[in-house]
């Protein structure tokens, strides 16, 4: 996880006590300017990355890694967003 610049997007659980299936999540991130999110819940909890859909603790992977990007739950149910260095 050491190289991924990491940043948090949400708290799950404030998020399902929304109600809400999905929701965008618009931060500035440092070093990367302002950010727009896409995240969703189904099943399990999920985020769009720049186009990519990450869904972590799929196949008990945490963090979730794909081309570059990754999403992370920790144990206070934060969800973060992370790029590859």
């Amino acid at each position: 996880m050491t190289n991924f610049d990491w940043y948090k997007i949400i708290n799950i659980g404030e998020f399902n006590q929304s109600g809400l299936v999905s929701r965008e999540v618009t931060i500035f991130l440092e070093g990367r300017g302002q950010n727009t999110f896409l995240v969703t819940r189904g099943n399990s909890i999920g985020v769009v990355v720049d186009g990519t859909f990450l869904m972590p603790n799929l196949n008990d992977r945490n963090p979730f890694i794909f081309d570059g990007k990754a999403a992370y739950v920790n144990s206070q149910d934060d969800l973060f967003i992370g790029f590859e260095k």
